[in-house]
């Protein structure tokens, strides 16, 4: 989306929503929806060009942020524990 006093920027909005609904008994037990915009969180505002560079990589990097932003939201409605980073070694791989 475009700033109104500034067409040649962009700002990246990214909205997630989750429901958790019981089928047992037929009702939603968790609602959350999560709005992010790479402007508010500090991203800045970007032209077009910076936005689709590289194969979007810097859009591509913004959505993974937001991503990860509402995913943390969702895990606080749900009382989960934020997941441990998984990396894997060259020394881990079993030929």
């Amino acid at each position: 989306m475009y700033f109104a006093t500034d067409w040649a920027h962009y700002n990246v909005l990214y909205t997630a929503r989750m429901r958790l609904f019981d089928n047992a008994e037929n009702k939603n037990v968790a609602l959350k929806t999560c709005s992010w915009e790479s402007e508010k969180a500090g991203s800045g505002r970007y032209t077009r060009g910076e936005l689709l560079a590289n194969n979007a990589q810097q859009l591509k990097a913004e959505l993974a942020k937001a991503a990860e932003t509402c995913a943390d939201e969702f895990r606080g409605v749900l009382a989960l524990p934020r997941p441990t980073q998984v990396t894997q070694n060259s020394s881990d791989i079993i030929p």
